[in-house]
This record gives structure tokens, sequence and C-alpha cells, in this order.
């Protein structure tokens, strides 16, 4: 069963202590989500193959993740580093950069 952009962004949510969305609109988390894939896409073209000119911008809340489970959590995981990052609400720098980290580490 595939994963959902939904279900990537609640997993970030939850791991920055951000359950009920208050730092990040799900409109803003989705294009998170849309940057996420690019970046993998650009690391590991290997997993476009066949679908390698396939824009993902147009992806919607409750979409299936065009991407093996494996790729779920580096996804969720950019996802809350990325809404650590876009504001003052967190005074530990360091999630962000631990969650960037294990992100960058599975791919």
């Amino acid at each position: 069963m595939a994963r959902t952009t939904t279900q990537a962004i609640a997993r970030a949510r939850v791991a920055i202590g951000d359950p009920d969305g208050d730092r990040a609109d799900d409109t803003t988390c989705l294009g998170y989500v849309v940057d996420a894939l690019n970046i993998v896409k650009t690391a590991r073209p290997d997993l476009f193959l066949g679908a390698f000119e396939t824009t993902y911008e147009e992806l919607a809340l409750d979409d299936d993740l065009p991407l093996d489970g494996q790729f779920f959590m580096p996804i969720a995981m950019f996802v809350g580093a990325m809404v650590e990052s876009q504001d003052e609400q967190s005074a530990d720098r360091a999630r962000g950069e631990l969650l960037s980290k294990i992100g960058g580490g599975m791919l």
C-alpha cells in the first residue's frame, strides 16, 4: 500500500511536536513534499525510470507518493526540517538539523 502526501505531512508534524499543524498549513507542507520529491529525483534519477519527465507540482493532499515506502521517512523528515527552519517558534535548531541528517542519510 502506497503512503500518501498527507501521511508524510502528519509524520513530519509529529517529529517536530506540531501534530495540529499550527506552524505550517497543509499547502506549505505539500510544497515541501514536492520539493523533497524533486530533490530525490535529482539525487536518485534511477527511481524515476519511465517517469523522469513527470512533474509533481500538481500533487495534491492524499495523493500517493510516487516512491516506494522506504523513501517515506526521508520525505517526512525533509518536510519537518523545512517547517523547523521557517520560523522562530523552534528554540531548538538542532532538531531541524537532526531531521535533515536522518532524511539525507536514508538516501
